[in-house]
């Protein structure tokens, strides 16, 4: 990556174009604003090119052994304790070089920029955001609805929308008939699509389980990660009717379960964004998800729209990550489910949700915008709907 992030340094040399901005993403390009500022800085060229730097998972720092440095041929005195490129325990770290030395920051949602700025989920570099919070915003994922749309997915047994929704009883008939399923239609099947692992949540749903899979309601599971995980799932696809698990990867079966299932499940411990939540309410599959970074962005709990005395909930959310707050959410969605005037009204509000990229991008271009600006000394006000 060393190696990567110089060649695409010196690729806009050699075309000689000049870019207004280099978006860098993540650990694996985090030098490239440090190497235009330092290491390239003889060239006039990027005098006032723009550098973002982009975090989707603070977790993934690329962090080195100090013999890194010169491997990069970047200046020793940069690496000093607290310095702009070292972290705890003396190793040089990638991404806090990008989040140092970019123009602007962001990461993929605004309740994950906020998380990550405190000492519980910022993995060492809170500090680090802290200190640029003024140029740090939070801008949520689009998805690509040409793909991830029930009217147009090709891949899906049959389509439907908001305003005729045969085709997802269809979908959902067609589900249970391909993971062995009972068909049933007075039942709610719940969905699981992710990787296995802790950080989406899946030591809750261990410590959960036999609660969950004694509800009236049916699984349909995918995925696949860490041995426990998947063995815990097979063994209960096994002994219950009502639980289904493929271990491994399909992208069909992927979409069938989010046409098919009447609600999605992530419970996770935190998700930067998420998407398979923002694929749920336009499929019409309510989320069940912990209110944590994108989650709590894209997911408006029903409880709690009614409490506030209306009806625009859209699934079920959870602050506390224990088992028992996670059953409990299960149980309020199926409680709902089984009274279909409210649980249309739920449908209808995820289904008209819009997460697409065009919403998205608008954000990106004020993100740039500040970046150019304070690569050149006029930086503006920040944006109050994305910036913390």
């Amino acid at each position: 990556f060393i190696f990567f992030q110089k060649a695409v340094v010196e690729a806009f040399q050699h075309m000689n174009w000049k870019p207004d901005v280099i978006h860098c993403n993540d650990w694996q390009t985090g030098l490239i604003p440090l190497l235009v500022k330092d290491n390239y800085s003889w060239d006039e060229m990027f005098d006032d090119v723009a550098t973002v730097t982009t975090i989707h998972n603070i977790g993934y720092q690329g962090r080195f052994p100090k013999q890194t440095l010169y491997k990069a041929e970047l200046r020793e005195s940069l690496h000093y304790e607290n310095g702009p490129i070292e972290v705890w325990g003396g190793d040089v770290c990638f991404l806090k070089a990008g989040l140092m030395f970019a123009d602007a920051l962001n990461t993929v949602s605004p309740t994950y920029a906020k998380e990550i700025m405190t000492y519980d989920y910022g993995e060492g570099l809170d500090g680090v955001l802290w200190h640029r919070r003024e140029d740090f915003y939070g801008i949520l994922n689009g998805v690509d609805y040409s793909v991830w749309s029930p009217e147009k997915d090709a891949k899906i047994p049959a389509n439907y929308s908001a305003s005729d929704l045969s085709g997802k009883r269809e979908c959902k008939r067609a589900l249970q008939e391909r993971l062995g399923l009972p068909e049933r239609d007075d039942v709610p099947v719940i969905g699981i699509v992710s990787r296995m692992v802790s950080q989406k949540g899946f030591d809750l749903v261990a410590d959960a389980l036999g609660a969950l899979t004694n509800f009236d309601a049916q699984w349909a599971i995918l995925g696949s990660g860490e041995k426990e995980y998947q063995d815990m799932f097979r063994n209960f696809a096994d002994s219950r009717e009502n639980v289904a698990a493929h271990i491994g990867y399909d992208d069909e079966l992927a979409h069938w379960i989010e046409a098919g299932a009447d609600m999605f499940l992530m419970p996770s411990r935190y998700e930067p964004c998420g998407l398979n939540q923002i694929y749920s309410l336009r499929y019409g599959a309510a989320p069940i998800v912990r209110k944590t970074g994108g989650l709590a962005d894209t997911v408006r709990d029903w409880d709690e729209s009614r409490a506030e005395g209306g009806y625009d909930g859209d699934g079920f959310s959870f602050h506390d990550y224990s088992p028992g707050a996670l059953v409990s959410s299960v149980e309020r969605a199926i409680n709902v489910y089984r009274q279909p005037e409210l649980w249309a009204r739920l449908v209808q509000n995820a289904m008209k949700k819009d997460y697409s990229w065009e919403r998205s991008a608008k954000r990106y271009v004020e993100l740039y915008e500040r970046a150019i600006a304070n690569r050149r000394g006029e930086a503006p006000g920040s944006p109050e709907d994305i910036t913390l």
